[in-house]
C-alpha cells in the first residue's frame, strides 16, 4: 500500500497534485513475451483517453477501445506515441499473463486518472501503471498553482488522504 497523507499546517490554502509511477517487469517469467500479457479492468466501461502533446494536456479526450470493454492487450507499439492516460476508469486493473498465471493488481479507488507507459519505440521489458489524482499543465498555458486544473485544494488545518495498493501473485 502506498499512502499519501497531506496536512496543511499553514494559515493559507495549499494546492497540490499526487500520483505514483510504479513499474513492473514484463515478462515476469522466462519463456514468456511482453505480448503474453494483458491488462484487465474490473468492470466494463467506455474508456476515455486523455489527449496529450508530448508533455502537456490538451484538455481533450477521445474514446479508447478495450477488448470486451475491459481488456487491453499489451504490445510494444501501444507506446510508440508515448503514454496512455485514461480517465474515470473502474479504480482497479490487473496485469495478467496468459502463460504463467502471474498477476499484478493495482487498486486506485481515489485516483481519477491512470497512466500506462513504457519507453516509446522500444521493446522495453516493463510497463508502468500510474495512478494519479492530477494532471500536467495544459499545452501553451502558464498557470499558478491556484488556477491550474485538477489541483487539490487543502484548506488551513485540513488533512488529505489517498492511496493505491499493489498485489503481486
Amino acid at each position: 500500500t502506498v499512502s499519501f497523507d497531506v496536512v496543511n499546517n499553514d494559515t493559507d490554502d495549499m494546492y497540490f497534485g499526487i500520483g505514483g509511477h510504479p513499474g513492473f517487469n514484463v515478462p515476469m517469467c522466462q519463456g514468456e513475451s511482453f505480448e503474453d500479457y494483458y491488462l484487465e479492468f474490473d468492470c466494463e466501461k467506455p474508456a476515455k483517453r486523455l489527449v496529450f502533446t508530448p508533455l502537456f494536456d490538451t484538455g481533450k479526450t477521445e474514446p479508447f477501445p478495450l477488448k470486451e470493454g475491459k481488456i487491453l492487450e499489451l504490445k510494444h507499439s501501444l507506446f510508440d506515441n508515448d503514454a496512455i492516460f485514461l480517465t474515470d476508469m473502474c479504480g482497479s486493473v490487473t496485469l495478467k499473463s496468459r502463460k504463467s498465471g502471474k498477476r499484478v493488481r493495482v487498486e486506485y479507488p481515489g485516483m481519477k486518472y491512470l497512466g500506462l507507459w513504457h519507453a516509446p519505440h522500444t521493446e522495453a521489458p516493463y510497463i508502468c501503471i500510474e495512478p494519479w489524482c492530477s494532471l500536467p499543465s495544459y499545452d501553451g498555458v502558464v498557470d499558478d498553482l491556484e488556477t491550474k486544473h485538477e489541483m487539490t485544494k487543502l484548506g488551513s488545518g485540513c488533512e488529505y488522504n489517498n492511496m493505491f495498493k499493489i498485489k503481486i501473485t
